[in-house]
């Protein structure tokens, strides 16, 4: 579910996989390991996410607060 949201705001911000990569400055791999376990994003990445457009469902931004 997350992964198919976290798609969608890419597309809707205009942004890819890399370019995500780039800003949290973070390997693909380890970027799909986030998003297929939105768990394990750290604070900083969501707080890069956030600057930048990105609306993350609560679920994740509770279990970080």
């Amino acid at each position: 579910m997350f992964k198919i949201y976290f798609k969608n705001e890419m597309k809707r911000l205009g942004l890819k996989l890399g370019d995500i990569c780039e800003l949290l400055e973070i390997s693909r791999p380890t970027l799909n390991a986030r998003i297929n376990n939105p768990k394990t994003f750290q604070v900083g990445e969501i707080d890069k996410l956030k600057q930048n457009s990105f609306v993350l469902p609560i679920e994740i931004l509770d279990n970080k607060l």
